[in-house]
């Protein structure tokens, strides 16, 4: 093969790893960042809970 086309193969190879790590990195942090949103909301909706039930004598 020729020197060219080796660096070719090469260069092509690292493109297909860095756009899949790039990919795989942005899977990692919507499914992490949405879990903490989702935590966060619950966590919120306890509190109000607990001041409806407070506000209203319940509990």
């Amino acid at each position: 093969m020729d020197g060219w086309l080796k660096a070719l193969v090469a260069a092509t190879c690292v493109v297909v790893v860095v756009i899949g790590g790039y990919m795989a990195s942005i899977e990692y942090n919507s499914k992490y960042s949405t879990k903490a949103t989702n935590d966060d909301l619950i966590k919120r909706n306890e509190q109000t809970i607990r001041s409806l039930d407070t506000a209203t004598g319940q509990r």
